[in-house]
């Protein structure tokens, strides 16, 4: 045989050691179903349970009647939108590739148990009537997949979505609480604990700027629009925790009243407890309001008479602004 035989039998060989290899990893690889789980795109309406355990401990949100709440914060409402991307997510992962199924290497892409040390790994308990499953979501890969583990498996595989799991109770809260915009803001009476009490005000939605009711003498605003922070205090406010108002009277830090052109009255008052500022809403109407304010104050009064919220910290401050923090300094 002459060597430029052999070269190409050599050559041959080479290859078709090549295309075993290609063909065993791949083999290897391939996911026994293209979907994670593949049942759960059908029970997705039957879920009644969804838990989320991870190294700072374990989240429960539970549907109740036909609201899901956070067992943790005392059935406050869980915010749907998160649950819903959540769980769609979950039923729509399809595997990428099989990774290790060593459990002494599960901790190199974080789909170890949520309970080992330095785990960074997350834990859903999905269930509902008749089923349950559990999935480790690990590390986030290509800024757009998962590592992800059956719980009771231990196959680890990459798939093509990454969950996103609110962090801790908190996180998971429907956190709208009043929107009440600037331009609807007639008034705002700010009054402190000490005896501290000032207005502010405008004659009309257009106008441009509130004015302070009795300006001490010699005194004025540091900037025409200082206090318009003031009336947009209740614009989009949101919540970053809540608790059930507590049964016995607490000494409110600062009560402010927020009234607006169309009769609607906002009172919210301010308590500085365990090194946080939580507030509590009540709404009222005047008597000339109109129907549909009287309706609105209903609804606030019902989602939020009973509970008190910790608020973003710049929010609070307005709630709670003192006069001096308005006016020029004295020279």
């Amino acid at each position: 045989m002459t060597a430029k035989n052999l070269n190409a039998l050599a050559a041959l060989a080479a290859i078709l050691v090549i295309a075993y290899l290609v063909l065993d990893r791949s083999e290897n690889n391939r996911p026994a179903s293209d979907t994670l789980i593949p049942e759960l795109k059908s029970q997705l309406n039957d879920v009644t349970s969804l838990g989320a355990r991870n190294a700072s401990g374990t989240v429960t949100i539970r549907r109740s009647d036909d609201a899901w709440v956070v067992v943790e914060r005392e059935g406050y409402a869980a915010d749907m939108a998160k649950l819903r991307d959540l769980l769609v997510s979950i039923a729509d992962a399809k595997i990428i590739e099989r990774k290790t199924n060593d459990p002494e290497k599960y901790h190199l892409i974080g789909v170890n148990d949520p309970s080992d040390e330095n785990s960074e790994s997350t834990e859903l308990t999905i269930s509902g009537d008749g089923f349950e499953y559990g999935i480790i979501l690990g590390a986030t890969a290509q800024t757009v997949y998962r590592y992800a583990r059956i719980a009771d498996a231990e196959q680890s595989v990459l798939i093509d979505q990454d969950p996103d799991v609110p962090g801790d109770a908190g996180d998971w809260l429907a956190d709208a609480l009043v929107d009440i915009d600037a331009e609807r803001v007639q008034q705002v009476i700010i009054s402190h604990a000490d005896g501290e009490e000032f207005v502010i005000e405008k004659p009309t939605a257009e106008t441009a700027n509130y004015d302070i009711v009795d300006i001490p003498d010699g005194r004025e605003l540091s900037y025409p629009s200082v206090a318009n922070e003031i009336g947009a205090a209740l614009a989009e406010l949101t919540l970053d925790d809540v608790r059930p108002k507590p049964e016995g009277a607490l000494e409110p830090g600062t009560t402010t009243t927020i009234r607006t052109f169309d009769g609607l009255q906002i009172v919210a008052m301010t308590y500085e407890h365990d090194n946080a500022i939580w507030i509590s809403i009540v709404a009222d109407a005047a008597e000339e309001a109109e129907t549909e304010i009287q309706d609105e104050v209903t609804r606030v009064n019902t989602r939020l008479a009973a509970w008190q919220y910790a608020i973003p910290d710049h929010k609070a401050n307005l709630l709670k602004r003192r006069l001096e923090d308005l006016l020029k300094t004295v020279e």
